[in-house]
């Protein structure tokens, strides 16, 4: 095997003539455009920096930090849909949460609850707690992700780690 000349000095040379390149910032969200939902009263509108709803009377309201939706979820028999989102908590660590559909009927405490304890900020205000479920549940992603209990053989396949979730227990799947 032949060594090359320089040693050290080479490679301390070439990292600092290497073209630098900025950290993405905590917050980043996918590229493209976030779907806006006309709900009553006004929109709501995923940015950079959250989810807001806008309106002529209250102006413009913040309702949860930045989020994405990675895929739908299901199991199976295609009887518990969620979608699986990812968020940085305010740490700065990526966390990938999947939420059942069913949290989104009603006011969604429970799944305020969820998310604000994995480290997404969700806004308390009496006036903004329907707006979170309200936008889940009328967005979606053509990507799917299976829900399955163990890992290896699932119906004569061996399920591929990157589109499938194991789940220790039906509120706490993990990736």
């Amino acid at each position: 095997m032949a060594v090359k000349k320089g040693g050290k000095t080479a490679i301390r040379q070439s990292i600092e003539q290497a073209e630098k390149v900025p950290p993405k910032p905590a917050n980043d969200t996918p590229e493209g455009e976030a779907p806006s939902i006309r709900v009553s009263g006004g929109r709501l509108i995923m940015r950079l920096d959250g989810l807001f709803k806008t309106s002529d009377e209250n102006g413009v309201l913040q309702i949860a930090g930045p989020f994405e939706v990675m895929a739908q979820t299901r199991d199976d028999e295609a009887t518990a849909w969620g979608l699986m989102l990812r968020f940085r908590d305010p740490d700065g660590q990526v966390q990938h949460v999947v939420v059942r559909r069913d949290l989104f009927a009603g006011e969604g405490g429970e799944l305020r609850t969820l998310l604000a304890r994995r480290g997404l900020y969700v806004n308390p205000g009496h006036g903004v707690r329907g707006c979170l479920p309200e936008y889940l549940a009328r967005i979606g992603s053509d990507r799917r992700a299976r829900i399955v209990v163990r890992t290896g053989w699932h119906r004569l396949t061996v399920p591929r780690y990157s589109c499938c979730l194991v789940a220790l227990s039906d509120r706490h799947p993990w990736m």
